[in-house]
């Protein structure tokens, strides 16, 4: 946690501020109605909600569904801790000017839903982390978050994931 403090510390220096060109640069790329329509829509991927659902239906199938489900909704539950923690810690404000920018949870939640299902179906890993990496995207794009809000939280997404489901195979094989 400590040194994504100092990523952030560095970010915000005087007059070296490569974040904000590159959040800039993001959105002016996204600035049309389409686009922003389209990544209005991406970020409810995102969604703390919208992964509730997805990882609950996906428990309702086999067992090796099920299980990737419950996988799912831990890692939510445990990049959600995360981020909260640093949110909290850093108090970073957002580019459009609201609170708590630093991590991106929009993003934690999609990279720790796709790095569990990259997991469990190793064939979908490029389609779980292109839409995960369209959720980073969105946030920048609507002015949500800063760059390096997006990569923290793919990063605190992926090592959620990761961990959930060694601990998850190494409790199941018990």
């Amino acid at each position: 946690m400590i040194h994504l403090i100092a990523v952030v510390f560095v970010l915000n220096i005087e007059g070296f501020d490569p974040d904000r060109r590159a959040s800039e640069w993001i959105r002016e790329g996204f600035s049309s109605p389409l686009s922003q329509d389209i990544m209005e829509k991406t970020t409810l991927l995102g969604d703390g909600r919208n992964i509730i659902l997805f990882s609950t239906f996906m428990t309702l199938g086999d067992k090796k569904l099920r299980r990737c489900g419950e996988m799912s909704l831990m890692s939510f539950g445990f990049s959600g801790a995360l981020v909260s923690a640093v949110k909290i810690s850093v108090s970073r404000r957002r580019p459009d000017g609201g609170d708590h920018s630093f991590p991106s949870g929009h993003t934690s939640n999609a990279f720790s839903t796709a790095t569990i299902i990259s997991c469990e179906y190793p064939q979908y890993r490029a389609q779980a982390f292109f839409l995960a990496s369209a959720v980073g995207l969105s946030r920048i794009a609507l002015n949500r978050h800063w760059t390096s809000d997006v990569i923290a939280g793919a990063c605190l997404g992926i090592a959620s994931g990761f961990l959930v489901e060694k601990i998850y195979t190494w409790v199941s094989e018990r």
